[in-house]
């Protein structure tokens, strides 16, 4: 990969994106918790139809009569327990078809944010991997607390952004096949956090108890057009973080707010336990 499409797909792992493309992609990434660390992370992942159809096309050229589906590992409820921890239940996924896009949407309850991890796998060399997506560290103290998300590819990204660039001919040429791989490309991670916020590091933007980092096609192209600019420099200040953090007054929420999570997470749970039942006997009737 050269130089200006590896800084571009190297962005995508900061979002700790569970997805293996980096274009016409839209996904979203909400997660929040209560003081006692209990709370739910939701995603919802879109891919173009246009690019499975494209990714079909060369599979068949290469003989292969499979169908094509790069959502598979999210709608699958058994690739959701494996590729995860410290999840309580997973609802079930949800699929919808808009004619130009393909989402799946679901969500993750947990009763320790310190013990959630959530992997995504990728190939290599013939052999399936995991790697770390979403993490973070959870610090409780007497007035405040802090967040700190777990962020692996913050110092290689940050190795990507500072190799030189190409001649100007090069790059036009790569801006332009940019455009065309990146139309619709929606990106947004957030947190919120259980207090006002005082002091975050890492983010794109802070409003009122969430911190997150938002990018779409638009953004990526402007970064590439102009890299002095302040669409890069939002950017920057993101890579140029040492972590992402979040320090936040300890406040206690509503009991009504709390009750009503708590029956969520207790349904959801039992929905989950179905599921996965549903799921054990699915495979009990192929074999």
């Amino acid at each position: 990969m050269n130089n200006l499409l590896r800084k571009c797909a190297g962005l995508f792992l900061i979002l700790f994106m569970p997805v293996g493309l980096v274009s016409c992609v839209q996904y979203e990434q909400n997660s929040s918790f209560f003081p006692d660390g209990s709370g739910k992370i939701s995603m919802s992942i879109g891919i173009k139809k246009s690019m499975i159809e494209q990714l079909e096309e060369m599979a068949k050229a290469m003989g292969s009569e499979e169908e094509m589906d790069p959502l598979a590992d999210f709608t699958d409820p058994k690739k959701l327990a494996e590729n995860s921890e410290g999840i309580l239940a997973w609802t079930r996924p949800e699929v919808v078809d808009d004619g130009k896009w393909i989402r799946v949407s679901y969500t993750g309850y947990f009763v320790d944010i310190n013990k959630v991890k959530i992997y995504q796998e990728q190939e290599e060399g013939g052999e399936t991997t995991k790697s770390l997506a979403f993490a973070c560290t959870y610090e409780k103290g007497d007035g405040t607390s802090t967040l700190q998300l777990i962020d692996d590819a913050r110092e290689k990204l940050g190795e990507d952004l500072e190799q030189p660039e190409e001649d100007d001919a090069m790059r036009e040429m790569q801006i332009q096949m940019m455009k065309t791989m990146m139309e619709g490309m929606k990106i947004r991670m957030a947190i919120t956090v259980p207090g006002e916020i005082l002091e975050s590091s890492g983010f794109m933007s802070t409003e009122g108890r969430t911190c997150s980092i938002d990018m779409d096609d638009k953004m990526m192209i402007a970064m590439m057009e102009d890299p002095e600019g302040e669409e890069a420099k939002k950017m920057k200040a993101v890579t140029e973080a040492k972590e992402s953090k979040i320090t936040f007054k300890n406040e206690a929420p509503a009991g009504e707010e709390v009750d009503a999570f708590r029956k969520e997470m207790a349904d959801a749970k039992v929905a989950w336990e179905k599921l996965m039942k549903e799921g054990a006997s699915e495979e009990e009737e192929e074999e």
